[in-house]
């Protein structure tokens, strides 16, 4: 399972593009392609993947949030469950574990 999408043009062109961003001090770069990556293009990474993005929710807490991935795999509901200190790294942790195949699902009790 690839996850990442390094290989596919769209994403070679996109970080050509993000190589131009020179501004980082609100913003990096590297938060840039994650927010790419997670809300414009995880359904096609997803697909390479093995899995079919069903949606996500997010639940900001003090320390940590929540981040819950839905997915279909073998026509069967599952959520997957990562915590982070803020929205970006949640998605970047997600992602992270997408890329590395850490991902642990399970069967979404509430969507049967």
């Amino acid at each position: 399972m690839s996850g990442n999408g390094k290989n596919n043009p769209h994403i070679k062109h996109f970080e050509e593009q993000l190589g131009q961003w020179t501004d980082e001090r609100i913003v990096s770069q590297e938060d840039i392609s994650v927010w790419y990556r997670f809300i414009e293009y995880l359904v096609n990474l997803s697909e390479a993947d093995g899995w079919v993005y069903t949606g996500h929710s997010l639940t900001v807490g003090t320390p940590m949030s929540r981040l819950v991935v839905r997915a279909e795999i073998d026509g069967i509901h599952h959520v997957v469950f990562t915590s982070g200190r803020t929205t970006t790294g949640c998605m970047r942790a997600f992602l992270r574990k997408m890329h590395e195949g850490w991902l642990e699902w399970s069967v979404d009790k509430y969507r049967q």
